[in-house]
């Protein structure tokens, strides 16, 4: 790794202790930074920079499988950061994933997105806002919350572009002392529409960015994804949401197409509203954060796991992830599995019915992927049904053009059968992100 060194001034970052963090959490900006002599301590600062352990691309996706069950599946700028290396790291006990994802949520919306998925199974997670009360809703505990504020009036910054800038740090200490696990992919989480996660998204990118390149992981740039939200067309009332939303969009779009984010998952709200009109308002918001980390969660749960059909092993979903552009899911519950058609059906329905954006042109997709999950009494009892499966992932390659498509069969004790999935590398809805100007 290169170091650019910047002779007239040094600037060494500090992280919070166990002993003093919360007093240096509170004091992001001033008391982050120390300012020390151009000499020797340069030098110590560069020596450390070496000492980093560096580890193999195998090792970071080696995995020990475990079986599937019904439990595993839903129905449905730091230059001298220097990252602790030598703290041992726990799995906890769980489903096998094939990758470790850590999830930042920046935010109202963000932080509710973050906690679905640290509710789903994810340890790695930190809620980052600047209001203490949308913090306290939060079902999290307490050290997976980070309050953005300054010392010197010991109140929240408005701005979130402001507020990344100042506490940044402070943020990437409290994840290097609350994680539990080494992070091979991290996961940005952010409504577009936001005063602080849409104008804190481009400067979080590129402080996590850093963060993995320090942690040496290949590519960092394709270790980094963004899940962003779009306001309906109720709340792009608002102009300034509107206006946020816009500027923000376009921003994260341009990264995606440089290769400096994937990938890119946009959520539609207005789309939400149409596919599902009647849940409770109560129950609305959690609802549809936790369909999306259950799906989200079913690619990475599954590819980890073994199956006597055909796989869709780690380094496919790594391959269907990383490919850039745009990304959409889906997941279809097929009722005539006997039907030919029924299943070729289930995957056209997952591109319309999907709680993604829509508007995809998805012939110039560059990755997908097609997982078939069905009960084990059905898997072994139903005639003709491995034909009409190839059949739909065949359906499924028509569709995506020259995109490598990868498949997968998998079977559990759920006498279901669903259809899953997952297409990347796809131009942006521009028509959805346009709307938002009108």
């Amino acid at each position: 790794m290169d170091l650019i060194v910047k002779i007239e001034k040094v600037v060494i970052w500090t992280l919070p202790t166990s002993d003093t963090s919360m007093k240096a959490e509170s004091v992001c900006s001033q008391q982050a930074a120390l300012n020390f002599s151009k000499g020797t301590r340069m030098n110590k600062t560069l020596n450390k920079q070496k000492k980093v352990a560096e580890t193999s691309d195998l090792d970071n996706y080696s995995r020990e499988f475990v079986m599937a069950n019904e439990t595993m599946i839903p129905e449905l700028e730091l230059e001298w950061y220097q990252p602790k290396t030598d703290r041992p790291r726990q799995r906890k006990t769980g489903p096998a994933r094939s990758l470790q994802f850590a999830w930042i949520g920046i935010g109202r919306c963000g932080s509710r997105l973050a906690e679905a998925f640290y509710k789903r199974g994810y340890p790695n997670t930190l809620a980052v806002d600047t209001s203490r009360k949308d913090l306290d809703r939060l079902d999290l505990p307490e050290q997976h919350k980070f309050l953005m504020q300054t010392d010197e009036f010991d109140s929240p910054i408005s701005c979130g572009r402001e507020a990344v800038e100042i506490c940044g740090p402070a943020i990437l200490g409290r994840m290097e002392e609350r994680f539990e696990q080494q992070s091979e992919h991290f996961m940005i989480c952010l409504g577009a529409g936001g005063r602080t996660g849409g104008a804190g998204a481009e400067g979080l990118i590129k402080l996590i960015r850093n963060y993995a390149q320090l942690l040496r992981l290949p590519k960092p740039a394709k270790r980094v994804g963004v899940l962003m939200t779009l306001p309906s067309a109720s709340e792009a009332r608002s102009k300034q949401a509107a206006a946020s939303a816009y500027a923000a969009a376009n921003e994260l779009i341009q990264l995606a197409r440089d290769g400096q984010i994937t990938p890119l998952i946009i959520v539609d709200n207005e789309k939400i509203k149409s596919l599902c009109p009647d849940l409770p308002a109560k129950e609305y918001r959690p609802a549809i954060n936790r369909l999306v980390a259950d799906l989200f969660d079913t690619f990475n749960t599954l590819s980890a796991s073994p199956t006597p059909y055909t796989s869709f092993d780690s380094m496919d979903y790594l391959d269907v992830l990383t490919a850039g552009g745009c990304t959409v899911m889906g997941v279809t519950e097929v009722h005539k599995p006997r039907d030919k058609h029924a299943v070729s059906t289930a995957i056209r329905k997952n591109l319309e019915s999907s709680l993604l954006a829509g508007n995809y042109k998805l012939g110039k997709a560059k990755a997908a992927a097609g997982i078939i999950l069905g009960g084990k009494k059905m898997m072994a009892q139903v005639p003709g049904l491995q034909d009409n499966i190839n059949y739909a992932l065949d359906v499924l390659t028509a569709v995506t053009g020259r995109a490598v498509v990868h498949r997968g069969i998998y079977e559990d004790d759920v006498q279901k059968l669903r259809v899953y999935t997952i297409i990347s590398g796809l131009p942006a809805p521009i028509r959805r992100i346009e709307k938002l100007r009108k």
